[in-house]
């Protein structure tokens, strides 16, 4: 929408506007009086951090308040916060329960910009003001940095020249130790050597870059930090104190979650009390020969304080760098992959309900009802993509008007060979013509009605592998 011919206006922040009482942000939905109003921004809606982020690099003026005249009363529509900051700095008294911390900013900053009267946007009626509200809050136009994002920035300003005692100076309210931190703990998975090949082409794609939000919560993580012995020095350089082998073993333990689709940020929405989180910790300890695990104790934990978040990485080195290093282990696969597997919404839900189920279950404890759940997933999957087609399964494959898993998989084939994807075709035929008894179909079968057959976590691992393939194609629309 066109603000060009609205008019702009200087206001006294003290007596020239008002604070709305119809603020969406106000917690308090009944408040009249102004007191109440700046009471609750500072109690809900961290005014007081704008106060001391005004008090340290200025009032940014490139985007004005917006104000709208209502009951003879010029009152801010847009920006109450800043607005409610300005009169506190004005007169700290505004806010009784927080004006000695106000004072305590203003005393640090003896220099602050003392800022009497404002521009603002004038909106021309409430209506319009109102289409311009919704338009910046809810349209979407603005998106937040991701972590990687807010890194990469950080981490150009250092490519660039800039140092990080620079970077601290020049963005006063940036935790530009964590940025910087970041950039530098991914510019070192990168540079880790692979045994797999297959790992160090995505740590380099596109895809990897998707995952740094997962990254970031394993390394903001007070487990993680001390068996790395993970710090950033007063420079800004990067250190870790394990060996460089250790390094690489859990690098490809991390690199190859993330890629397997194992850590993702729903499996890791929390990492307190997450048996997937504990698990990743087990298997680390695991990858570098720690018995840190059961001891509770990590080799970078010798002399480094705990604490959360990445600003207590700056902890004084250990006085010695580990000499009990081995050689990295071949990780185990506890977790499949399901999250290759895009569902369309209007797929069966037991079929999602499967892959949901398959996605929490740990293939190394739980072989056989991860092989149940693939065969299940498998034909209800195959059974969606048919409906998906608008085809009746029934009429073509069918025993006695029942249809199997060997049914699916016969018209997936059919289907297939007359699209064209011969591939399918011969995943399909492997399965079929036990050319490798794991990865049959029969062996899928067989596990469901077997009682004397028994699955081994391995086996488990290597049958995903031909099933996922062919979940992937049967969800493509």
């Amino acid at each position: 929408m066109d603000t060009s011919d609205w008019e702009r206006r200087t206001f006294d922040v003290r007596s020239g506007v008002r604070l709305d009482p119809r603020n969406v942000r106000l917690e308090e939905t009944t408040a009249k009086v102004e007191a109440d109003i700046m009471e609750d921004l500072f109690a809900n809606e961290e005014a007081l951090r704008l106060v001391e982020g005004i008090c340290t690099v200025g009032y940014l003026t490139h985007e004005v308040p917006v104000v709208v005249k209502r009951d003879g009363e010029i009152v801010v529509v847009e920006g109450n916060r800043r607005v409610a900051a300005l009169k506190a700095i004005q007169n700290p008294m505004l806010v009784p329960d927080y004006s000695n911390r106000i004072g305590s900013i203003l005393k640090r900053n003896p220099g602050h910009p003392k800022i009497a009267s404002i521009e603002a946007l004038v909106a021309p009626s409430q209506d319009a003001a109102d289409q311009l509200i919704a338009a910046l809050h809810t349209g979407n136009l603005r998106r937040p940095w991701t972590p990687s994002r807010q890194a990469a920035f950080f981490q150009a300003q250092i490519d660039g020249g800039r140092t990080y005692e620079e970077l601290v100076e020049r963005y006063p309210m940036s935790d530009v130790r964590k940025f910087v931190f970041r950039a530098q703990l991914v510019n070192r998975l990168k540079s880790a050597h692979f045994e797999d090949p297959a790992l160090q082409d995505f740590v380099a794609s596109p895809r990897f870059k998707k995952g740094l939000s997962t990254l970031s919560r394993i390394h903001d993580s007070k487990e993680f930090r001390e068996l790395m012995g993970l710090q950033i020095r007063d420079d800004g350089s990067f250190t870790t104190s394990v060996a460089e082998d250790q390094f690489d073993a859990i690098a490809a333990v991390v690199i190859s979650g993330i890629k397997e689709g194992s850590l993702n940020t729903r499996t890791l929405n929390k990492v307190k009390d997450n048996p997937r989180f504990s698990q990743l910790m087990r298997d680390l300890h695991a990858a570098i020969g720690s018995s840190g695990a059961e001891e509770g104790k990590s080799p970078g934990s010798s002399g480094i304080p705990g604490g959360e978040g990445p600003s207590n990485v700056n902890a004084p080195p250990p006085s010695k760098p580990p000499t009990t290093a081995k050689p990295p282990r071949k990780a185990l696969v506890h977790w499949l992959d399901v999250v290759r597997v895009k569902v369309p919404p209007s797929y069966g839900e037991g079929f999602k309900q499967c892959l949901e189920e398959l996605s929490t279950t740990d293939v190394q404890q739980r072989p056989a009802t991860a092989f149940l759940l693939m065969r299940a997933a498998l034909e209800k999957g195959i059974k969606s993509y048919a409906e998906a087609q608008s085809v009746d399964i029934r009429p073509s494959h069918n025993q006695q008007g029942y249809v199997y898993l060997s049914h699916c998989l016969e018209w997936l084939s059919d289907t297939a060979k007359a699209n064209g994807d011969r591939w399918v075709v011969q995943v399909v035929s492997n399965m079929d013509k036990l050319v490798y008894y794991a990865v049959s179909k029969d062996k899928l079968n067989a596990v469901n009605h077997n009682h004397k057959l028994y699955v081994t976590p391995d086996e488990a691992v290597e049958m995903w592998r031909s099933v996922v393939s062919l979940l992937e194609y049967v969800v493509q629309q």
